[in-house]
């Protein structure tokens, strides 16, 4: 019998809002024949026939991964490319893009929540690449009502700290009118063990229904491109998604003013004074998100994909 696993970063155990992630792995463990451990001890991967290395950050454990003997087929799973330099700007130094390609070398198979940088940055590994945007639990979002009365404002909710790892949002945050933008900082305080202080945090049924309450959203990329989770829970709650463009969006199936308003630096006060002058105006663009998101990208659109191509390695 084949020995399978999902081998993931201990630090993450704790985190509340790690459900989405959890639930796929869950239905890998159901279906495929997992078995799914946190930790940091490399030493579990061996003789094993498959292993899934998944959002694993300590440097010093990628390198021991990285030795695994070959009969050990690894299948890499990332969310944050910058992991391998642990910075927010768009270049890699010299050293740790060696790093990342000598990780990614040792992969048998890439999945990563990340395109277009990826593509960009590891142009030698696109052939063994694949695209798994992140995807929402339907549970929470299903059963939630199309909001004909919202609140009539835009909510932010989110990190904006490093500024440079998010200056968008640094700048909607700091010149918004407070009539009309309510900002939640974020209420997920955590150790760096990844223990959760606030178990009444903003996140999954109760991030759900926030988003829910109100007429639109916003969110950016950061200084990376990436399709943070937002882009994704923002319309399935049924709220209008004001998003900066990014192609992982467009490779996602988001088209501009049928799925969500594209916004910029330069005009997204405007585009926002314009959707809450007649919200009426969007309530298609708001149903045609719920639909996008729901029928493309939840927990088993993510695991349909993910089983078909380990099937085929």
């Amino acid at each position: 019998m084949t020995s399978k696993i999902i081998f993931v970063d201990p630090i993450y155990r704790n985190y509340i809002s790690f459900v989405r992630h959890n639930r796929l792995f869950s239905r890998l463990i159901e279906e495929l024949d997992f078995t799914l451990v946190y930790s940091n001890d490399v030493s579990i991967l061996q003789n094993k026939d498959l292993a899934i290395i998944a959002f694993q950050r300590n440097h010093n454990v990628m390198n021991e991964i990285s030795q695994i003997p070959q009969k050990t087929k690894l299948i890499g799973y990332f969310g944050d490319m910058h992991v391998f330099c642990n910075t927010a700007v768009r270049t890699f130094p010299e050293k740790n893009l060696k790093f990342a390609q000598a990780f990614l070398e040792r992969m048998d198979f890439i999945f990563s929540m990340v395109k277009s940088f990826f593509e960009e940055t590891f142009p030698k590994f696109v052939n063994k690449f694949a695209f798994v945007p992140h995807h929402v639990v339907k549970e929470f979002y299903e059963n939630l009502e199309f909001n004909l009365d919202p609140i009539k404002k835009c909510l932010f909710i989110g990190e904006l700290f490093p500024q440079r790892a998010y200056p968008f949002r640094n700048f909607f945050v700091r010149n918004r009118n407070l009539v009309k933008v309510d900002y939640i900082p974020p209420s997920k305080i955590h150790l760096s063990q990844g223990q959760y202080l606030n178990n009444n945090a903003f996140v999954n049924e109760r991030f759900a229904k926030l988003l829910n309450s109100y007429f639109c959203s916003f969110t950016d990329s950061g200084a990376l491109p990436y399709l943070l989770g937002k882009y994704l829970e923002i319309p399935a709650s049924g709220a209008l998604l004001l998003g900066e463009q990014i192609p992982d969006l467009d490779d996602s199936g988001f088209i501009p003013d049928e799925h969500y308003i594209p916004v910029t630096k330069e005009n997204v006060f405007q585009k926002l004074d314009e959707c809450l002058s007649n919200p009426e105006k969007f309530a298609e663009i708001r149903k045609n998100g719920i639909e996008l998101v729901l029928a493309n990208h939840t927990v088993e659109n993510r695991f349909q994909q993910i089983k078909q191509i380990l099937e085929k390695l």
